[in-house]
């Protein structure tokens, strides 16, 4: 992606880190990258990868997590967790919610791109769900995005069951609602 921008570079990430770059201007194109070591990404084998998304929602915060699934044998997750008011995942969220298809890469422990997969993008009707949530809610501080993000990882785990929660149950969790 030439002109891209980003969160933070690439020799910024940690091994198993997924992160966002915007490309263009106008109507920017979203696309996914991941750091991940080399032997990791030479075993995922050929099977199909899937994208999707949960909205959580508590009564004074929004969190939209995009959990990206690839491996034949063994399933390897990785999730970035979008927070409607702060800028960048703002534009990600917008772009997000227009784009047709999103192109995954995967950067190897060289940083050189590895794997590119390239995926229908089901995510629009629930990021444009957890939009017009959000904007009917005051912003809500940093600290208290990252205390939401605890309670989502305390009821319902990281990525693998995170991600299991998300396939098997509605994609949309009241966390006022749901059963502690």
């Amino acid at each position: 992606m030439s002109d891209a921008t980003s969160q933070k570079p690439l020799t910024e990430y940690s091994f198993e880190e997924m992160g966002f770059v915007l490309a263009g201007t106008g109507s920017p194109e979203v696309g996914i990258r991941i750091l991940e070591r080399t032997s990791a990404i030479d075993y995922f084998g050929n099977g199909k990868p899937q994208i999707g998304c949960g909205l959580f929602l508590q009564r004074d915060c929004v969190a939209v997590g995009v959990l990206f699934a690839v491996g034949q044998l063994v399933r390897k997750v990785y999730t970035y967790w979008l927070n409607y008011h702060r800028d960048f995942d703002r534009q990600v969220w917008g772009a997000l919610a227009r784009q047709t298809f999103l192109m995954v890469r995967f950067h190897a422990s060289n940083l050189q791109e590895k794997r590119l997969y390239l995926l229908e993008n089901s995510m629009r009707d629930l990021l444009e769900e957890g939009q017009q949530a959000a904007l009917r809610l005051p912003e809500w501080s940093p600290e208290r995005f990252r205390q939401m993000l605890s309670d989502v990882t305390h009821r319902y785990g990281r990525d693998n069951r995170l991600w299991d929660k998300l396939k098997t149950g509605s994609p949309i969790i009241d966390l006022d609602l749901s059963a502690h």
